[in-house]
């Protein structure tokens, strides 16, 4: 522990190969500027890096934490943005409260991430409490991949429009709001997803009957016309038969209840 280091004239933290930052480890090292964190980081403590006020800029991305507790880094004044990795699972309650130039946050989208708010001084706190100035946020992780997938170009537009929203609306929130915003936010975006997903594969099996079906008349087109016609007017008298003897005949794997007499008409139109 090295709380309240002003003295020492402290600048830089190295903590590599650390897994757990002990409660209060460097609170009040108000000189430090820069920390950085190793691979190994699952933890940081409640008030781990609280009044740490020359800190700017925050960096987590390469790290393996899970856990940012309380308090963590309570009013660290200068600290402007903070980028947390895409397996983190737990933000507490005020882990950022008090860093008042807090402009821009870089977070995975998990509806439960945050903690509920905790009380404190007999009222509720949130993890972004006065952060005034927070307007923007980012999603790391395997969203954007997800989103690159969809089958429609109008999915993929609606998504990123929902993505941006909260940094159109965040602005001008205000300090107390701003958790909840951004809490309600990713649960909208996580639906819409979904929605779309559903979608998407709802897509895809139509799309892949249709190329069964376009299989299946290229593979009759090749047969002899006669055949084919005394296939379509046995299928009333045994169905099961002609289906199962076209499934030989054409190599398709899959065979469609009704689908010689669709392929005839197709054949017909064509």
């Amino acid at each position: 522990m090295i709380m309240n280091c002003t003295g020492t004239g402290l600048r830089v933290a190295k903590l590599i190969g650390i897994k757990f930052i002990e409660m209060e480890a460097f609170e009040l090292c108000t000189r430090m500027l820069d920390i950085q964190f190793g691979g190994d980081l699952r933890t940081i403590g409640r008030r781990a890096f609280s009044n740490c006020n020359s800190v700017r800029r925050l960096r987590l991305t390469s790290t393996s934490v899970v856990s940012i507790e309380e308090l963590a880094f309570e009013n660290c004044g200068r600290l402007a943005d903070v980028a947390l990795p895409e397996d983190i699972e737990t933000v507490r309650g005020q882990a950022f409260s008090g860093c008042i130039n807090l402009r821009r946050i870089t977070i995975p989208l998990k509806t439960d991430m945050f903690s509920p708010d905790c009380v404190r001084y007999s009222y509720m706190r949130s993890v972004f409490d006065w952060c005034k100035r927070l307007s923007t946020v980012e999603l790391v992780g395997r969203i954007h991949q997800s989103v690159s997938y969809l089958s429609l170009d109008s999915w993929k537009i609606g998504m990123n429009e929902e993505i941006d929203r909260i940094n159109d609306i965040l602005p001008s929130l205000p300090a107390e709001l701003k958790t909840t915003a951004i809490k309600k936010w990713m649960e909208s975006v996580l639906r819409r997803l979904e929605h779309y997903k559903h979608e998407h594969h709802l897509l895809l099996k139509e799309a892949a009957a249709l190329l069964e079906l376009a299989l299946w008349k290229a593979n009759l087109d090749e047969d002899d016309p006669l055949e084919l016609e005394a296939n379509v007017s046995n299928l009333s008298l045994d169905n099961r038969s002609a289906r199962k003897q076209r499934r030989v005949t054409s190599g398709a794997g899959v065979v469609i209840k009704g689908v010689l007499p669709f392929l005839r008409f197709a054949k017909d139109s064509a």
